[in-house]
């Protein structure tokens, strides 16, 4: 599925959200299973550490295809 970026809600626990200079911009994602709250879009690379890129699902809309 797609979703839109509409906003920012604010500073996450470890680090400012990825997504906080995308508003506006539409990503391909998946349901998280083990957290409800988030869409998974995919996996960020930094410095050889994986990291999950989750999207806030208050924080975005469901576009249609």
């Amino acid at each position: 599925m797609k979703v839109k970026v509409i906003g920012y809600t604010g500073q996450a626990d470890v680090m400012e959200w990825w997504y906080a200079d995308h508003i506006g911009e539409t990503f391909e994602v998946v349901e998280d299973g083990d957290m409800p709250q988030y869409y998974l879009t995919g996996i960020l690379e930094i410095a050889g550490v994986a990291y999950q890129r989750h999207i806030k699902k208050v924080d975005c809309e469901v576009v249609s295809e």
